[in-house]
């Protein structure tokens, strides 16, 4: 049987600023995870997020207890740096399935018009 990993992005602060659109995204994204049976089979799961230690409260609330917590620091913009988590957590692991979520948009508000 295959093993699976998880790698998750996601942000919970926007230029020092708690970003509650992402936070509710999150939650949503990691209930389903949860509802589904995602989190429970995956033999890994790595939760990644662009931000400091100042993150970690609400990180805590919304992924799972077996999550591996990864904070990118507050320079970090992109998901650069969570998929080359990924790359170097999976090179050499043959027959693994991985599942890869983006919280794309996440930090913006759904009623606030984009450009």
């Amino acid at each position: 049987m295959s093993r699976i990993a998880i790698f998750f992005h996601g942000v919970f602060f926007l230029n020092g600023q708690f970003a509650p659109h992402a936070f509710n995204v999150i939650q949503s994204i990691m209930g389903t995870m949860q509802a589904s049976g995602l989190t429970d089979t995956a033999d890994e799961i790595y939760c990644c997020t662009n931000g400091d230690e100042e993150s970690a409260p609400f990180a805590e609330t919304v992924y799972p207890d077996k999550a591996v917590k990864i904070y990118h620091g507050n320079e970090c913009k992109t998901e650069i740096r969570t998929v080359m988590e990924m790359q170097k957590r999976m090179a050499g692991r043959k027959g693994w399935k991985v599942f890869y979520a983006h919280a794309k948009g996440a930090s913006h508000d759904p009623g606030e018009k984009m450009i």
